[in-house]
């Protein structure tokens, strides 16, 4: 039986599927395709290495699709390859990067989970602050600008990316000034 948090997921996926989807052809960015699901023995690979389970919400995106590319045009969510790709010392030095900058002393704690290959943005869970029902809160981080945004979960986090780009959607209809429309 899927949790309340499963549930929302879900729903906030497929929301964001489709605003992203009529954004990028608004904006004639190419739209990929989306990974197909992790397997439970990878997703099960991911929390022996990270020595814990991962948050329901997040854990029930990755057995639907593994990642997802090009999220808002900028930042990826990692598939769980990429995830355990970069553990250890990049994952590291990123980590130390922020703690650096954010003064809060659990962030060499936290796990990286989505990251841009042409910014300074990424993704992150903080494991150390979980809900009663095993969920994560989300930041949203950028070098310049430190903790951009935190979230209580992670379909918290997707429903508000699902509402950036449904925003987002909403400008370009009216306005063709395309400079400066990101989600």
């Amino acid at each position: 039986m899927a949790t309340f948090a499963e549930k929302e997921m879900l729903v906030a996926l497929e929301q964001l599927k489709v605003a992203r989807r009529a954004f990028f052809e608004a904006v004639a960015i190419p739209v990929t395709s989306m990974p197909p699901p992790a397997s439970e023995a990878e997703v099960a690979r991911l929390e022996v290495l990270l020595g814990q389970s991962l948050p329901p919400s997040y854990r029930a995106f990755l057995l639907e699709q593994d990642g997802f590319p090009e999220l808002n045009g900028e930042v990826s969510i990692l598939s769980v390859a990429e995830m355990i790709s970069i553990r250890g010392e990049r994952e590291d030095r990123l980590l130390e990067s922020i703690a650096a900058t954010s003064e809060i002393e659990s962030v060499t704690r936290w796990l990286i989970f989505g990251l841009s290959l042409t910014s300074d943005s990424s993704y992150l869970f903080d494991p150390t602050r979980r809900d009663d029902s095993g969920e994560w809160p989300v930041m949203t981080y950028d070098d310049n600008e430190g903790i951009e945004k935190e979230y209580a979960s992670f379909a918290a986090f997707l429903s508000s990316s699902a509402v950036q780009a449904a925003e987002a959607l909403h400008e370009v209809q009216q306005s063709q000034d395309l400079s400066d429309i990101d989600f």
